[in-house]
């Protein structure tokens, strides 16, 4: 059984709705932001260096009530802080969803990928 009370971050779902334009493309055509109460799991992280960029990209598991409207590459923002004055959020994209018992709680596997030039 899942214990609602270590669900202690407050972060938001974007849900992102696909459709096609005309040339058959997909493009996001609207997008849902919901607040979810969540718990974080740090897991592992790398970095490397590639032809004069930095990537780093960071792997955490999300636990949050079992819900039936997640799908994958859903965005889930979380505050940098825990006291977010400033709305710094980081965005991570589902890449695995896991049910945690007979629908109490599911586990979101994520990932935070953050690339940037050294120029």
């Amino acid at each position: 059984m899942i214990e609602i009370g270590k669900l202690d971050i407050r972060g938001f779902l974007r849900q992102n709705s696909m459709t096609a334009n005309s040339y058959g493309q997909f493009t996001v055509d609207s997008q849902t932001v919901v607040p979810i109460w969540l718990r974080k799991i740090h897991k592992k992280g790398m970095m490397n260096n590639d032809a004069d960029s930095l990537h780093n990209v960071k792997d955490i598991d999300f636990i949050i009530r079992y819900r039936t409207d997640i799908k994958l590459n859903d965005i889930i923002s979380v505050p940098r802080f825990r006291n977010n004055a400033s709305g710094d959020q980081r965005e991570f994209t589902i890449v695995d969803i896991e049910e945690i018992g007979r629908g109490q709680a599911l586990k979101l596997k994520t990932t935070l990928n953050t690339s940037r030039n050294k120029s």
